[in-house]
């Protein structure tokens, strides 16, 4: 039999709904655990991601299927929220 039993997330037990896979984001109802597909660039997508989150001021994520953003490096900066590359700082 497919399918569950129950809405609760149980991972690991047979019968429960189980949470995406990390890189990865489910909507509800998905039917597999990689869901909606690879988590898009400027969003990062941990283990159990309904709805990708986009990467905060001072990181990015520039490769499909983020788990965690990256910090910028030195001399470079994410100016606003949902980065996919950081810039270089202009020094004057």
């Amino acid at each position: 039999m497919a399918g569950t039993g129950s809405n609760e997330v149980r991972e690991g037990a047979i019968g429960f709904a189980q949470p995406c896979t990390a890189g990865f984001f489910c909507e509800a109802a998905s039917i597999s655990a990689k869901g909606s597909g690879a988590c898009p660039p400027s969003f990062e997508c941990p283990k159990g991601t309904a709805n990708p989150r986009p990467t905060p001021k001072g990181f990015h994520a520039d490769h499909p299927g983020t788990i965690e953003s990256t910090a910028c490096l030195p001399g470079f900066y994410a100016p606003t929220i949902q980065t996919d590359q950081c810039e270089l700082l202009a020094f004057i």
